[in-house]
């Protein structure tokens, strides 16, 4: 699937097949569920695709499937990650819709800036558990209170 400059669709059905992984569907189909009800939207006004879509259309990719969150041959509009105000949702928000319990989230990233928008002591502790996170990886694994994964 895809969740990137605003525009969201299911993953083409093919690459279930071929990806040799045995999905369970059903799950499939019910995390898809999850993703469009926490961020995605039917835009009320899909002025640039509409464009790009009738610019296909003239190119003769078709037929004109309409509004659809699937991978499907043809042309379509698809659902947006920007809500009706403008706002936009990324895939983070997800991470507010889950079960604490039952999340495990690994992060591979390098990272350039970070900003933020308090001055509060709490930023600064944060700054120093992240610093003493990857400085001493080894020793944080253990604290119960720091529950990362380091990916490599």
């Amino acid at each position: 699937s895809t969740i990137s400059a605003g525009t969201y669709a299911r993953a083409n059905a093919s690459f279930y097949g071929e990806s040799g992984v045995n999905w369970d569907l059903n799950l499939v189909n019910k995390a898809y569920q999850w993703v469009e009800d926490s961020l995605v939207v039917k835009p009320k006004s899909q002025s640039w695709q509409s464009v790009i879509g009738k610019a296909y259309l003239e190119t003769g990719f078709l037929p004109d499937n309409g509004f659809s969150l699937d991978h499907i041959e043809g042309t379509r509009l698809t659902g947006s990650t920007f809500d009706n105000n403008g706002t936009r949702h990324a895939s983070d928000e997800l991470l507010n819709k889950g079960d604490p319990n039952n999340l495990k989230v690994a992060v591979h990233a390098a990272v350039e800036k970070i900003i933020f928008s308090s001055n509060s002591i709490s930023i600064y502790d944060a700054l120093v558990g992240l610093a003493k996170i990857y400085m001493f990886p080894s020793h944080y694994q253990q604290d119960s209170h720091i529950k990362y994964w380091m990916c490599k």
